[in-house]
């Protein structure tokens, strides 16, 4: 779980999802990379980790490195402690948790090397949406893959398969779950694809710490979401 500036929801989102697991009877652990949050999101961490049994590993990077090698390291670490099956998922709780069992389900039932959470009844704003609808093409179109939800920060792998996976990802990229996808998919691996309902951000706001608007206006994410999504396209097209 790759986390930045999230503490308004934070323990909500971790509480839940520490109850959720332990009541499946799972042995887990929660491996959490911090972006350099500037606000308590580091704080409530560790309080969280002091309150459970369950080991919460938290480490901080140097520097804000952005999300998606905040990602790249978060998976990294899930497989030096020697995890078994990676469960991937931001730390802003858009999933409903009684869907995860759905994942855990297909992944213990029918042993697929991954396991995509496809978004369903998205609240993100249309522009994330229309993005979406783009990405889908493009990947057929530049890679001739057919992807539903090729972005989804929820998602679940073979430790095995994804140590074969995560190489392939350049440190430095931006999408590095659009680069998983697309991997997987051109490595003819198996992949299913469950259902995930979508919903509201736990905490105050509306929409995540990287889109989340300081002004009165949505000038201000749209701006910021299409100078992100022009650098996405850019790496997949140069690729």
């Amino acid at each position: 779980m790759p986390c930045f500036n999230e503490a308004d929801g934070l323990e909500e989102t971790l509480e839940a999802l520490i109850g959720f697991l332990s009541a499946s009877g799972l042995r887990f652990g929660i491996v959490v990379q911090d972006d350099c949050s500037t606000d308590a999101s580091h704080q409530l961490l560790s309080q969280i980790a002091l309150r459970h049994s369950q080991p919460i590993l938290i480490e901080q990077n140097q520097r804000n490195l952005g999300h998606g090698q905040t990602s790249i390291r978060a998976y990294s670490r899930s497989l030096e402690v020697g995890s078994r099956w990676v469960l991937f998922l931001d730390s802003d709780g858009q999933f409903e948790l009684e869907d995860l069992r759905y994942m855990v389900a297909e992944a213990t039932q029918s042993r697929p090397d991954v396991v995509l959470g496809v978004r369903q009844f998205r609240v993100d704003p249309w522009y994330r949406r229309f993005a979406s609808r783009t990405l889908r093409i493009v990947l057929r179109l530049r890679f001739g893959i057919i992807a539903e939800d090729a972005n989804s920060p929820i998602r679940l792998y073979s430790a095995a398969v994804l140590k074969e996976l995560l190489p392939t990802v350049r440190v430095q990229t931006i999408i590095p779950n659009i680069w998983l996808t697309v991997v997987a998919q051109k490595a003819r691996l198996c992949v299913s694809q469950v259902p995930i309902r979508h919903r509201r951000r736990a905490g105050f706001g509306a929409t995540g710490t990287m889109w989340r608007n300081s002004s009165p206006t949505l000038l201000g994410p749209i701006r910021r979401f299409v100078r992100f999504s022009t650098r996405a396209a850019a790496e997949l097209l140069q690729q």
